[in-house]
């Protein structure tokens, strides 16, 4: 990668630790209001999309609870990947990048069940670049590859079969381009970390909505949950 790009990489990393070290939790609410506004209203703009996706919006997915979920789960990562990378500005800027795009496709699909192709690409182009901007070269290492491929393959496979054996379909397809971008970021190796914690998510959030007395719906919104498998993933890597 050019020299030129790097340095611009480097002194926005510098600027971004600057903000933070003078007032981190007033610039983490910031962003958090920012994302959480921004989802609402792309959400709002989708909602004619939910409608035809879904026949009608009586049969939408919605996810109870969903800004707090996305406000507990924004404010313990950010908090998280500040403690990691608080030595690496260029890297914590970065990933608090990646924070965004997780965070408005987790609360995007918990308000209408969609995820905005927009988004998932940014997710899996931005991995990949950032993994061969990472390594001084001009592609990705080979598990960042493989890992957005399986991670769309995967899933696709899964509900191949599942459609075969039941006529219905498992995960849907804005899941499967979900899970390549989390690929793409995360590698190979992280995909079945994310993909256990999501589900075990998944299982705990059904049963206190159950508990809660609120109507099982026939879909879930899996976005949420692969957002939380993915930065459970992130920290559980590291701590190992």
């Amino acid at each position: 990668m050019c020299h030129l790009c790097r340095t611009g990489a480097v002194l926005i990393g510098q600027i971004l630790s600057v903000y933070i070290a003078l007032g981190g939790g007033a610039l983490l609410l910031l962003l958090l209001l920012l994302v959480a506004r921004l989802g609402c209203c792309w959400s709002l703009h989708l909602l004619p999309d939910a409608a035809v996706t879904y026949g009608t919006l009586l049969n939408q997915p919605r996810m109870h609870g969903a800004l707090l979920w996305f406000a507990a789960w924004f404010v313990a990562t950010a908090a998280g990947l500040i403690v990691l990378f608080h030595n690496l500005p260029t890297v914590l800027a970065v990933w608090l990048v990646w924070l965004v795009t997780l965070g408005l496709l987790g609360l995007i699909d918990a308000r209408t069940g969609l995820l905005p192709n927009e988004l998932t690409l940014l997710l899996l182009v931005s991995g990949l670049l950032w993994h061969a901007f990472d390594t001084d070269g001009w592609l990705p290492p080979p598990a960042f590859t493989w890992g957005a491929v399986l991670g769309y393959c995967a899933p696709k496979t899964l509900n191949a079969v599942h459609q075969c054996c039941t006529g219905r379909l498992v995960i849907g397809e804005g899941d499967a381009k979900f899970l390549a971008g989390l690929g793409a970021w995360l590698g190979l190796h992280a995909l079945p970390l994310v993909w256990v914690i999501a589900c075990v998510a998944v299982l705990v959030y059904t049963a206190v909505m159950w508990v809660a007395g609120h109507q099982r719906s026939s879909y879930v919104t899996f976005g949420p949950f692969l957002a939380t498998g993915a930065s459970g993933a992130v920290f559980l890597n590291h701590v190992s």
